[in-house]
């Protein structure tokens, strides 16, 4: 008789367990983590490459990229490949000797960087992303062209967003 009383107790008690204990748990991790922000990992949200991402970066404003590239918006800055790309590396030191031939004429650079006999350089261009690290949607493109006389006594480094806007980092 004790054995039944104990047997069936158990079972009650097993039964309430099983159908309450999962609810007040839940409620109880649910409650832990309210107000709780966290970054989304980079592997379960992968809109970086989406059409989606690309139209949204597009909008970015001219000062929404330059604090997406200083880190002034939380981002992760890499290297960027060609094909990411709306210029080629020639077009983009291009366009970089006609902004800063504009700026040496307005006086605001030390040195000519046009291609004529008396100042030689040759260049290198590298191109850049910077993401933000919250959702990997917004990313703006950016070239580091940097310039050396023949003698390579002489280097500068521009930077640059891809509509032909000349920076400092």
């Amino acid at each position: 008789m004790t054995k039944k009383i104990i047997l069936i107790s158990g079972m009650v008690i097993f039964l309430c367990c099983a159908f309450f204990l999962p609810g007040q748990i839940l409620l109880w991790q649910s409650g832990r983590e309210l107000d709780v922000v966290g970054t989304v990992p980079k592997d379960s949200y992968q809109s970086e490459g989406s059409a989606l991402a690309r139209e949204a970066s597009a909008r970015l404003s001219k000062e929404e990229k330059l604090r997406l590239i200083t880190g002034e918006w939380e981002s992760e800055i890499s290297e960027a490949g060609d094909f990411e790309m709306q210029l080629q590396g020639y077009e983009a030191v291009r366009m970089a000797r006609e902004k800063v031939q504009q700026m040496y004429k307005e006086g605001k650079f030390p040195v000519d960087l046009s291609e004529l006999y008396q100042n030689w350089y040759g260049w290198q261009a590298t191109p850049y992303k910077a993401v933000d690290t919250t959702f990997h949607t917004y990313t703006a493109y950016y070239w580091e062209i940097v310039f050396e006389r023949f003698d390579r006594k002489e280097n500068y480094t521009i930077w640059m967003l891809e509509d032909g806007t000349v920076f400092e980092l």
